[in-house]
């Protein structure tokens, strides 16, 4: 049987609600060759030149990968609310950051922006998403965007 890409989502949604893990409409998180991104790369916001971020998978490696301790958390919202999940993720992709995946826990679904190593190599990236603008043109959408430890929202 031929899922289609919402059928996909759907079923994706719901496995991430059961395993806890991150959701998205793609069966691995592997990039070509599991390549992972450096602090240097993620610290670079808005200019930030990543190879091929388009899925939100290599971000989602370089969360997995446990030398980076931090991440950006910019979206939190109801485990229930898919739909303003992927508008966030959309619009920070589209605003050319380093996002991954929504991802469930403890029933709450986040929106997560770049990983590093030490909470200071965040902080271009934390400063820019402060002023970023949201889905719609919603002024300061992410003003209350923060540094935040990966292993208090991740079982790595």
């Amino acid at each position: 049987m031929l899922l289609t890409f919402a059928g996909w989502g759907l079923l994706t949604f719901v496995i991430g609600v059961l395993l806890g893990r991150q959701i998205g409409p793609s069966e691995s998180m592997a990039g070509e060759g599991g390549e992972t991104l450096s602090s240097s790369m993620l610290d670079s916001a808005p200019g930030w030149e990543g190879s091929d971020l388009s899925a939100g998978e290599e971000v989602n490696l370089a969360l997995d990968d446990t030398t980076n301790r931090y991440t950006v958390l910019a979206f939190s919202c109801a485990g229930t609310d898919e739909t303003a999940a992927w508008e966030n993720y959309n619009n920070l992709s589209g605003q050319g950051l380093p996002v991954a995946f929504p991802l469930i826990y403890e029933g709450k679904i986040y929106v997560l922006v770049g990983a590093a190593p030490e909470s200071q190599d965040l902080a271009g990236l934390e400063a820019y998403l402060h002023s970023a603008g949201g889905p719609g043109g919603v002024s300061y959408a992410y003003s209350e965007a923060i540094t935040f430890p990966i292993d208090n929202i991740l079982d790595r």
